[in-house]
C-alpha cells in the first residue's frame, strides 16, 4: 500500500454502498439456517429485535464527528490509546476475514466447483482479493458498488419470482411467550454478525465531508436489515422453517425454487453468479483495513506483506477448521461471543479516541 492509499477518500454514498454490503453479504450463506434453528417461523422477527441496539450504537459512535478527529485518524502520530485500537482491531479482521473466506470457499468447492480442493480455491480467492485491496479503498468502494447495486436489485425481485411458492402457512403459530427464549437465543447470535459494522470506526477517517458520515452509516443499517428480513421472510415462507433449518445454503436453496418456465428453471447459478461477487468484495475490503491496520502498527508505508499476509491467512483458514462442521461451530458459537467482545471493545476504545480528539481540538483552538 502506497501513501496514495493512506490518504484515501470516499464519499458518503460510497461508505453507505461499503458498509451495507459489509453487513448484509456475511450473512447470505449459511446464517439463516441457524437462527432459524433456533426460532423457526418467528426468525423474521429477530433484525428487527436487533436493529434499535446497531441504530444506537452507530448514532452516539458518530456524533460530533469533526474533521480534527478526522485527522487524528489518519494520520501517523501514534498513542497508547491508538495502538491498542488498532491491536484489537487487527484481531477483529483477521477473525472476520478467514470466517468469510472458509464459508465462501466451502460453498465454491461443495456447490459450484465441487472437484476443486478448498486449499486451491481459498488461495485464488486471496489472489484476487490481494488485487483489489492493493488498488486502494476507493477501488474496492467503486467495485462493490456495482456488485452491490445488482444484488440490491436481484434480492427486490426475489418476490415476485417466488410468488406462486408462497405458502403462508408456514408461519403459524405466530409469536406466543414459549418464542420468547428462542428469539432471545437467535438475537444473540446475530449481533455478532450485524456488529461487523464496526468496521467504520476504521475507514471512517476516509469519508469526506465526514460530517455525513452518520446519515449514511443509518441508511446502511436499514438497507441492509431490510434486505435481511426479506430473505428470511422468503426462506420460511417458501422452504419452511423445517427444511431452513436443516440446509447448509438455505438462500441457495431459495433460489432454486424458481421456475419461470418449464425449460428456464436452474436460475441458482445465475443469481449466485450476483451475490458471490459480493461477498468477495467484503472480504477485500476487510483486507483492505487489515494491511492499513498493520501499516499503522509499523508507522510506516509497505505492500511487502501483502500478498503473503493474505496467503496466510489464507492457510490459517484451513488449519483453523479442518472441516465445514468446524467452521460452522465458530462461526454460529464461538463468534457470537468472540466477536461480541471484540466489537464492544472496539466501540469502547473509539469512543476514547473521540474524546481525546476533541480535547485536543479544544486545546488548539484556545492556544489561538
Amino acid at each position: 500500500m502506497g501513501a496514495k492509499h493512506m490518504k484515501a477518500r470516499v464519499s458518503p454514498f460510497q461508505l453507505f454502498i461499503l458498509l451495507s454490503n459489509f453487513i448484509f453479504v456475511g450473512t447470505l450463506i449459511s446464517l439463516p439456517q441457524k437462527l432459524v434453528d433456533y426460532s423457526y417461523q418467528n426468525t423474521w422477527m429477530v433484525p428487527l429485535m436487533v436493529t434499535p441496539f446497531v441504530v444506537l450504537i452507530c448514532w452516539f459512535g458518530l456524533s460530533k464527528i469533526t474533521p480534527a478527529l478526522q485527522d487524528y485518524l489518519i494520520n501517523n502520530k501514534s498513542t497508547k490509546t491508538k495502538k491498542i485500537f488498532t491491536f484489537l482491531f487487527g484481531i477483529f479482521l483477521v477473525f472476520t476475514f478467514i470466517k468469510d473466506l472458509r464459508a465462501a470457499s466451502d460453498f465454491v468447492g461443495m456447490v459450484l466447483l465441487p472437484t476443486t480442493p478448498i486449499l486451491v480455491v481459498s488461495i485464488l480467492s486471496v489472489l484476487t482479493l490481494t488485487y483489489i485491496a492493493y488498488s486502494g479503498l476507493e477501488v474496492v468502494a467503486r467495485v462493490t458498488q456495482i456488485h452491490f447495486m445488482i444484488l440490491v436489485f436481484t434480492v427486490m425481485l426475489l418476490p415476485f419470482l417466488l410468488l406462486n411458492e408462497i405458502d403462508v402457512a408456514n408461519f403459524q403459530p405466530v409469536l406466543g411467550l414459549g418464542s420468547i427464549p428462542s428469539l432471545l437465543k437467535s438475537s444473540f447470535i446475530f449481533l455478532s454478525w450485524i456488529g461487523e459494522i464496526v468496521v467504520l470506526f476504521f475507514i471512517v477517517g476516509s469519508v469526506q465531508p465526514i460530517e455525513k458520515s452518520r446519515v449514511a452509516v443509518m441508511w446502511s443499517v436499514c438497507v441492509s436489515i431490510f434486505l435481511l428480513f426479506l430473505l428470511l421472510f422468503l426462506n420460511i415462507a417458501v422452504l419452511g422453517p423445517e427444511i431452513v433449518r436443516y440446509a447448509s445454503y438455505p438462500n441457495y436453496q431459495l433460489i432454486q425454487e424458481i421456475h419461470l418456465t418449464d425449460f428456464l428453471d436452474r436460475l441458482d447459478l445465475v443469481i449466485a453468479s450476483v451475490w458471490l461477487p459480493t461477498i468477495y468484495c467484503k472480504m477485500a475490503l476487510t483486507l483492505y483495513c487489515f494491511f492499513k491496520m498493520f501499516n499503522v502498527m509499523n508507522r510506516r508505508e509497505s505492500n511487502l506483506f501483502l500478498l503473503p499476509g493474505g496467503i496466510l491467512l489464507s492457510l490459517l483458514s484451513i488449519q483453523l477448521f479442518k472441516n465445514n462442521h468446524m467452521h460452522q461451530e465458530f462461526s454460529f458459537y464461538t463468534w457470537a461471543l468472540l466477536g461480541l467482545t471484540l466489537e464492544f471493545l472496539i466501540f469502547a476504545i473509539f469512543l476514547l479516541i473521540k474524546r481525546k480528539a476533541r480535547k485536543q481540538e479544544k486545546e488548539l483552538h484556545e492556544a489561538h
